[in-house]
């Protein structure tokens, strides 16, 4: 017992792997919701280390969600179920504590995305996570996002869609140190 205890404590001790990078990029999935859409995701990002924990944090991703047409445009035009795709766009900043292999990050970020022909929706997000470097320069992340956007023409998209209102999502991170 006292074994573990010595190399729990030593690995909590550790210097902090994200210090070591001043560039790191992420490879991400996961999901996202906007009533009534539940969207799967995927995507990428990119930390810059500014000073000490705080990181420039800029990224892209591409959404996609199964729609089922109403009743009368299946039957014109023979689609009854169809994939649409949204490709948000994310600029923002956390701040990562350097508590040893696990780092704690919590920030906020401007999101954007095209949702419509010529239709915008903009927003803001907090993010709150953990990354784990586990062997040198490669990790793995964990985070959650809530916010809120707006944008017309949500309602041309589905019932029950509005124009205005909460986004969240969850997210896993394969990420590489440089």
């Amino acid at each position: 017992m006292w074994a573990c205890l010595w190399m729990a404590t030593r690995a909590w001790a550790a210097p902090s792997p994200s210090e070591e990078h001043r560039l790191e990029v992420g490879v991400r999935g996961g999901g996202s919701l906007y009533t009534p859409f539940r969207f799967v995701s995927g995507g990428a990002d990119a930390r810059l280390r500014l000073v000490s924990g705080l990181r420039l944090v800029g990224g892209w991703e591409a959404w996609a969600t199964r729609q089922i047409p109403p009743a009368d445009v299946q039957l014109e035009s023979g689609v009854y179920s169809e994939w649409n795709w949204i490709h948000p766009v994310f600029l923002g900043s956390i701040y990562q504590l350097q508590t040893g292999p696990i780092e704690p990050h919590a920030g906020v970020e401007l999101v954007v995305a095209n949702h419509l022909e010529q239709r915008i929706s903009v927003g803001g997000r907090a993010r709150l996570g953990a990354s784990w470097y586990f062997a040198g320069p490669v990790g793995l992340g964990l985070e959650v996002t809530g916010g809120a956007w707006s944008g017309q023409g949500w309602d041309q998209l589905a019932n029950g869609a509005r124009d205005t209102g909460p986004l969240f999502g969850a997210t896993t991170q394969l990420m590489f140190g440089f």
